[in-house]
């Protein structure tokens, strides 16, 4: 199961920053508009309760007529509620198929899928370290290696350029997409509960801890990545933190060595 997750979410990963899955560009990128000075926009509603599975980014901002700016109010693995906002458009346009449009874009189902969806490989996998880690099962080797193979998603992932979140067509149009996941998103989508779940176990905090300093390390080897390694040792040092009260020192040791720069 692992490996076959893994297996699909490397190849969502590698289409990074645009595909045939992850999103066809639309334009270049743009300096984000200020949409408080546009006025009241069209907000197209979402047509039912779901997972949003799939985004045609090229259908969403064809909706709308030249000049338009349109914002996704959510992404590939949100959820949404019927009459939920889906989308505005400002200004609204005076086609009233546009609504009809965006919302054909936009793909619900009853589940999160890995059709477009990197974030939903990395739930996958945290959800087996976390049930191998609860007291029923207390499985520390099956939670090291799902660490493991989230460090083999993880490094390309950190070293890649992600979808820009401004870009504007040929047309004159903008699409904004301010709810797509940065790099620290996943960084902490892939570490913050595991390391919650291992804070009595010290073999596990090690394996986080090493993987952790193995992504700093890719990141250093691309450059210009000072965010994404801030949040890499942000990560670090909650993993020290977060051992628990009555661990052994010899054992916070391993922790702190295994953290260390």
């Amino acid at each position: 199961i692992m490996a076959r997750v893994v297996g699909e979410t490397l190849d969502l990963v590698q289409e990074l920053p645009y595909g045939r899955h992850v999103g066809m560009r639309v334009g270049d990128e743009v300096s984000s508009p200020d949409v408080a000075v546009l006025g009241e926009p069209l907000i197209v509603r979402s047509p039912g309760d779901g997972w949003v599975q799939q985004i045609s980014r090229r259908a969403v901002i064809a909706a709308a007529p030249a000049g338009s700016v349109v914002r996704l109010e959510t992404r590939v693995g949100g959820y949404l509620g019927r009459d939920a906002p889906l989308a505005s458009i400002w200004p609204p346009p005076a086609e009233p198929a546009a609504a009809a449009l965006v919302r054909s874009a936009v793909i619900l189902g009853n589940a999160r899928t890995m059709q477009q969806d990197i974030d939903f490989g990395l739930r996958q996998l945290n959800d087996i370290a976390l049930r191998a880690l609860s007291p029923a099962v207390n499985d520390a080797t099956t939670a090291t290696e799902v660490i493991l193979r989230i460090g083999s998603v993880m490094r390309p992932l950190v070293q890649a350029d992600l979808p820009g979140q401004s870009l504007r067509d040929p047309h004159g149009r903008i699409l904004l997409t301010p709810f797509d996941l940065d790099h620290g998103e996943y960084i902490g989508h892939a570490f913050d509960q595991l390391r919650l779940y291992a804070a009595p176990h010290p073999q596990v905090l090690v394996a986080i801890a090493r993987t952790l300093r193995m992504l700093r390390g890719a990141c250093l080897l691309v450059g210009g990545q000072k965010e994404i390694i801030a949040a890499l040792d942000q990560q670090l040092a909650l993993t020290v933190a977060g051992c628990t009260a009555g661990m052994l020192p010899e054992d916070r040791a391993r922790v702190e060595t295994a953290a260390a720069l």
